[in-house]
């Protein structure tokens, strides 16, 4: 493991900018302490995203929904960018996880338990027990199907989600405060940074051959970064085969 001062030591050493002594300041430094912090957060948040380090079902802030009469969707924390799961804590079931298109059109169970494929065009403005969740990733948001009525609140909404840090890392507390990834992954995150330092549109800093090398080599210890598009087929879910009474 590593505190953000390690971090910062090991930062200056790599880029051959150290800090002038007895400066009150790091002025004269290629790099300021603020901008290199700004950095390492940068690269933990990158590091959570493509290699979903932070898995939380437990943090009430990011976790935890109170479902209202009435309403449909909800907020959802920043720091969230993929809800796992979602659970009614006073109802004991989990809830699906579908998308908008798969809610069009199902395939639903007949009194003779034969699948039948239908068209559902009014699920937006059914209500009753959630059964279903879909997330909203242009809006941070999630929806539940069917919305709750006064019958089924007061309820929590109990999410498993990935995420990114919860405290950003800061200057000023950099003697205790660590990355919240695991450990093994404290160093690795210095590519990232070394990345965007040498990225950096300054004569003294631009390397474009050194930053290329280090953007793969974070790449290889952490994955692709999932495009757009990737998330929203991501956050849809599997196709459904759900019961006609549902509905």
């Amino acid at each position: 493991m590593a505190t953000v001062n390690e971090l910062l030591t090991q930062m200056r050493r790599d880029l051959d900018d150290p800090e002038v002594p007895g400066q009150g300041d790091d002025s004269l430094s290629l790099f300021g302490t603020e901008e290199l912090v700004g950095y390492l957060n940068r690269a933990v948040d990158e590091a959570c995203l493509r290699g979903r380090l932070l898995l939380d079902s437990d943090t009430p802030a990011v976790c935890r929904i109170t479902l209202e009469a009435g309403k449909a969707s909800y907020p959802l924390d920043s720091r969230v960018y993929r809800v796992h799961r979602a659970r009614l804590v006073n109802h004991g079931h989990v809830l699906v996880k579908t998308g908008r298109a798969d809610l069009d059109h199902l395939y639903v169970y007949d009194e003779y338990d034969r699948p039948v494929y239908t068209h559902v065009a009014d699920w937006e403005d059914q209500d009753g027990l959630p059964r279903y969740f879909l997330q909203d990733m242009g809006a941070n948001g999630l929806r539940v199907v069917p919305r709750p009525t006064e019958n089924e609140v007061p309820e929590t909404l109990a999410l498993t989600v990935y995420r990114t840090q919860l405290e950003p890392l800061v200057a000023y507390k950099a003697m205790v405060q660590e990355p919240e990834i695991h450990p093994l992954y404290h160093y690795p995150l210095l590519d990232w940074v070394y990345y965007l330092a040498l990225s950096k549109q300054d004569a003294d800093t631009y390397d474009p051959e050194k930053a290329s090398r280090n953007y793969a080599a974070f790449e290889a210890r952490f994955g692709p970064r999932p495009s757009a598009e990737d998330l929203e087929l991501e956050r849809k879910g599997r196709p459904m085969r759900v019961r006609s009474h549902f509905f």
